[in-house]
């Protein structure tokens, strides 16, 4: 069932939902302090760039479109635990698994999308926010909730569309 509330973290409070894959995706805008501009759609996926839909480095679509391309568009992160299972946060799963949230602090500008693996040991979470100078900037965490647990990770985004190619 999907909750929300009102966290604080550090030091910034943040809205919190938790249970976002037992909904139906949905869009959340990132704010910025310049020309750059996100949608985010909690199915994963995304289209982002800055001034309008020429600028994209994301491809500009249309929503239907965005929430079903989570396999082609965006951040993919693949988490191989103890030299075996793989782990993928945030693919679409058939039978359960760790809870999943998605976070948007206060001021609109930072984003957060939270998986804990099923077992509990592990949680993974990665960031959208934005600079003026950077464009759209990505950080991601792997936290073990207790002592270390070997693994490999893979990393990266997928369908950046180069500079100068129009819609």
């Amino acid at each position: 069932m999907m909750q929300g509330s009102f966290v604080d973290d550090g030091s910034e409070t943040w809205y919190r939902i938790d249970g976002i894959d037992q909904a139906a995706p949905f869009f959340v805008a990132l704010a910025s302090d310049s020309d750059v501009w996100a949608f985010v759609s909690t199915a994963g996926s995304l289209a982002a760039g800055r001034r309008d839909a020429e600028g994209a480095f994301f491809p500009y679509e249309t929503v239907d479109r965005i929430h079903r391309r989570w396999e082609h568009t965006g951040p993919r992160t693949w988490i191989r635990i103890d030299g075996g299972e793989l782990w993928q946060p945030f693919a679409p799963r058939v039978d359960g698994g760790g809870l999943r949230s998605v976070w948007k602090n206060l001021s609109g500008t930072r984003l957060r999308f939270r998986e804990e693996h099923a077992s509990g040991r592990l949680s993974f979470e990665h960031e959208w926010s934005s600079a003026a100078g950077l464009g759209l900037v990505r950080s991601a965490r792997l936290r073990a909730a207790s002592g270390a647990i070997p693994v490999e990770v893979l990393d990266g985004l997928l369908d950046l569309v180069p500079p100068g190619v129009s819609v």
